[in-house]
C-alpha cells in the first residue's frame, strides 16, 4: 500500500500503572508500532497499522486487562514523522557552556560552544536526564590535564563536551 494511503489505528489506555504496563507490553508484542505517553494525564496512545484489527486488541484488553480502561481514537493518516520531528528541533542549551544543535540547521550566533550532532529520537538530542546530568559533571569536574574515555558514545555529545574541556591527544 502506498505511504500516502496508509493509516494507523490508535487506542488510548489508562488505569493502574502496573496493569497499563502489562497491557502495553501485550500490545507491543502483538503489532503496535509505537506508544506515546502523555505525562499530564498518565494516558498512553498505542499505534497499530490499520491492517491489524483494533477490535481484536480491544477484545483482549477487556478480557485480560480488566482494570485498564481504553477507547479507540480516530484513525491517523501516515505522515513523514521523522521529518516533522526533525523540524521541531531548534537546539538546546546544555550545561553552562554548551549548545547542542542539529547539523541540518545553520548555527546560531550565541556565546556558547556549539556541539553539532545528528540527534536520534530516543537518545542523542541532549534532552535525556542522563545526558544532561553527565554533561554537568563533565563541566564541573574535568581539569585540563584529565584523560577521558567515552564508552558507549551515541551521538557524541559527552565526548565533544569533554574534548572542549580538556587538552587531548589523539591516540
Amino acid at each position: 500500500m502506498e505511504a500516502s494511503k496508509r493509516a494507523f489505528a490508535v487506542i488510548e489506555l489508562w488505569g493502574p500503572q502496573n496493569d497499563v504496563d502489562l497491557a502495553l507490553a501485550f500490545l507491543v508484542e502483538n503489532g503496535s508500532t509505537g506508544v506515546e505517553e502523555d505525562p499530564s494525564n498518565g494516558r498512553h496512545k498505542v499505534y497499530f497499522p490499520a491492517s491489524i484489527p483494533s477490535a481484536k486488541m480491544t477484545d483482549e484488553l477487556e478480557t485480560t486487562f480488566s482494570r485498564v480502561s481504553y477507547r479507540n481514537l480516530p484513525e491517523l493518516p501516515d505522515r513523514d514523522w521523522l521529518s516533522e520531528w526533525k523540524q521541531s528541533l531548534t537546539g538546546l542549551a546544555l550545561g553552562e557552556r554548551f549548545f547542542v544543535h542539529p547539523t541540518w540547521q545553520a548555527s546560531p550566533e550565541i556565546e556558547r560552544t556549539i556541539l553539532r550532532i545528528d540527534p536520534q529520537q530516543a537518545f542523542g538530542t541532549g534532552l535525556h536526564d542522563t545526558t544532561r546530568l553527565s554533561l554537568e559533571l563533565v563541566e564541573r569536574w574535568l581539569t585540563p590535564d584529565a584523560s577521558v574515555l567515552d564508552i558507549g558514545t551515541g551521538t557524541g555529545i559527552l565526548a565533544m563536551a569533554a574534548a572542549n574541556s580538556v587538552s587531548y591527544t589523539h591516540l
